[in-house]
């Protein structure tokens, strides 16, 4: 895959992050129960972890011309979110149940792991396949966790 698409699957990659966050610290907010607000909290800190990884990549790609890989990319510290303030949105007025927003967290889910799949395939034994490979499994685990909180809620 030659570097401009390279880059562009990056950008989309960063974009789908970015919502994420700004999804899951919207729908902690909005949450009443504790636990599930804590969930909320912790996926969105996740995104933030991708976010940076991928900014990282791209960052060097397009500087240097190279994938990072590894220990460079995966083993690199992510800095500590102490909250959500800095993706607050004003969310007065909207009408967001816990039940919604575990749904539309499913379906963000499954576009991301489309999206990561997708990437991870186009980079089969290539560098840059491993960032996708990574964030792939994140987002499956993220799914199991969405699937299963909203079981619980109709159980």
């Amino acid at each position: 895959m030659e570097r401009v698409n390279s880059l562009e699957i990056l950008r989309e990659a960063m974009q789908i992050e970015r919502d994420g966050i700004r999804f899951y610290a919207r729908a902690a907010k909005v949450c009443r129960d504790r636990k599930t607000q804590d969930m909320f909290t912790k996926l969105a800190a996740d995104e933030v972890n991708h976010l940076e990884k991928l900014e990282m990549a791209y960052d060097n790609l397009a500087e240097h011309k190279e994938w990072l890989v590894g220990k460079d990319l995966l083993d690199s510290e992510p800095k500590k979110m102490k909250d959500l303030e800095l993706f607050e949105e004003d969310i007065s007025g909207e009408d967001l149940s816990e039940e919604e927003a575990l749904k539309r967290g499913i379906k963000a889910e499954e576009d991301s792991i489309r999206l990561y799949k997708n990437a991870h395939e186009s980079f089969e034994g290539q560098e840059g396949g491993e960032i996708f490979k990574w964030l792939l499994e994140f987002e499956r685990q993220h799914l199991q966790t969405l699937k299963k909180a909203l079981k619980n809620r109709s159980d």
